[in-house]
């Protein structure tokens, strides 16, 4: 009996909040340009409008607009190396352009057979030998280790070498378990 009664009071005061909520919050919205600002007299009388600044354009030549064709060349041969927006031929018919650098020739190839990442390190597999983020492998250092990648550099050239994946996947084939002792000549080491 008292459980009953205090559901029925949870119940009213629950309705008299939701009725007190619309009948406070009824009101209507202001409109959003009209909150807050002072009327604006409609025409503005001969005087002020000969008071008044014409509003100007742009300048037809600005000197900050403007962009020579020094800065713009000085832009597109930044530090990445070429045009982002030109492609390889359009490029090369540049005068003056240089030619891209064949790296093959200057460094040998290199092969990422595995690469490890722990929480404080990250360790490569690069033809063999174990390397770590500043080891140097030949004439390159080790720049940075990527989860499937790996970044070599030489003086200002950096090269990324990819993770090579075996053609076939090295598949473990699980042993069952049994009581102890009974499959030791199976599990056991060759």
């Amino acid at each position: 009996m008292v459980r009953g009664k205090v559901i029925m009071i949870a119940v009213g005061l629950l309705l008299v909040g939701i009725a007190l909520r619309f009948w406070l919050g009824s009101r209507p919205a202001p409109r959003p340009g009209r909150a807050g600002r002072p009327q604006a007299v409609t025409q503005a009388s001969p005087e002020a409008r000969e008071k008044a600044p014409a509003p100007q354009g742009p300048p037809a030549s600005s000197p900050d607009l403007t962009v020579r064709r020094e800065e713009l060349e000085a832009l597109s041969s930044g530090p990445w190396g070429r045009n982002p927006f030109l492609t390889a031929d359009e490029e090369a018919a540049l005068p003056g352009q240089a030619r891209p650098v064949d790296f093959s020739a200057e460094f040998a190839p290199r092969e990422v057979r595995a690469i490890v990442m722990s929480e404080g390190r990250r360790i490569a597999n690069i033809d063999g030998h174990v390397v770590a983020e500043g080891d140097l492998i030949g004439k390159e250092r080790v720049l940075e280790i990527r989860p499937h990648a790996v970044v070599l550099g030489h003086g200002k050239r950096t090269r990324t070498v990819e993770l090579t994946l075996p053609a076939a996947a090295v598949r473990a084939t699980p042993v069952p378990v049994t009581r102890r002792g009974e499959n030791r000549e199976r599990n056991a080491l060759p």
